[in-house]
């Protein structure tokens, strides 16, 4: 229980300083009317964590609340590590839908940042939060959507329409049902499942691959039908999974486009950046 007043919390071991403090408080409150309660919350306007080493710092993390009201916020947190790295991101939620933000820079330049953005009417209510529990609010409720991924030169562009996306892909399975009344598994079946969801998908979310210096495209995006084979049931099991489709009508997988040859500096990049954040954790 608290007035919602300044804090500040210190731990200190060898020559290690953790220090977490919190600014004023917005006071908040929802009545769960299933179990008449009303609920009190009083939520930080700013949040802050700091670990120091030998009198420098190794880590600064940052929360700023931004709550408005219940159904009205716009929580932001940015992470510096020592080496240079800052990690900020960023979700705004209110009536009408939800957006994400995040960006990672290192010395003050961005090696990736993204975004998103999806209508959906409500999402914010808590009261939707558990109709979503037992009956998928939120897949039934989405309509358009948007993101957009930077990593250095590349930018991986999408948007869709996404509304009765939940429904007809659960037609589609209800169609091609995968397994019978014994629960035997129906190869035929599965793959014919993937394809119509694969297709339906394709046909309603459009996503590129372009150079975000020249905005030269460079691939679709796609969904395409894979399999696996299982040894155990001497049968393939298919899932859907993303590829790219060049103008030339050649496909590949992302692993096998990816490769170390040809885009050796930012597989270095990201590997640097993972040493270094494992570096400092361990």
């Amino acid at each position: 229980v608290t007035d919602g007043s300044d804090k500040t919390i210190q731990f200190v071991w060898d020559d290690c300083v953790a220090t977490i403090s919190w600014t004023k408080s917005t006071k908040l409150e929802y009545y769960y009317s299933d179990d008449d309660i009303n609920y009190v919350v009083y939520v930080p306007n700013n949040i802050e964590l700091t670990v120091e080493i030998n009198g420098k710092r190794h880590l600064n993390v940052e929360l700023a609340t931004n709550i408005s009201n219940m159904k009205t916020w716009a929580p932001q947190v940015t992470i510096s590590l020592n080496g240079g790295y800052e990690m900020v991101s960023k979700v705004e939620g209110n009536s009408k839908g939800l957006t994400s933000q995040s960006t990672l820079k290192k010395d003050g330049k961005t090696l990736y940042s993204a975004v998103s953005t999806v209508a959906i009417n409500d999402a914010t209510d808590i009261d939707n939060w558990m109709e979503e529990y037992y009956d998928d609010y939120f897949l039934e409720n989405v309509k358009t959507g948007a993101a957009q991924i930077d990593i250095l030169s590349l930018s991986i562009l999408a948007e869709g329409d996404f509304k009765g996306m939940y429904e007809e892909i659960e037609s589609i399975d209800d169609r091609y049902d995968s397994y019978d009344d014994d629960y035997n598994y129906i190869s035929e079946n599965a793959k014919k499942e993937c394809e119509a969801i694969c297709k339906y998908v394709n046909d309603k979310v459009q996503v590129v691959l372009v150079y975000n210096d020249t905005k030269e495209k460079v691939a679709d995006v796609v969904m395409s039908v894979a399999r696996e084979y299982d040894s155990y049931d001497d049968d393939y099991y298919y899932y859907a999974e993303p590829i790219l489709l060049f103008p030339d009508e050649s496909k590949y997988a992302f692993e096998d486009y990816f490769t170390e040859q040809a885009f050796g500096d930012l597989i270095r990049k990201v590997e640097e950046l993972a040493e270094d954040f494992a570096n400092l954790v361990y």
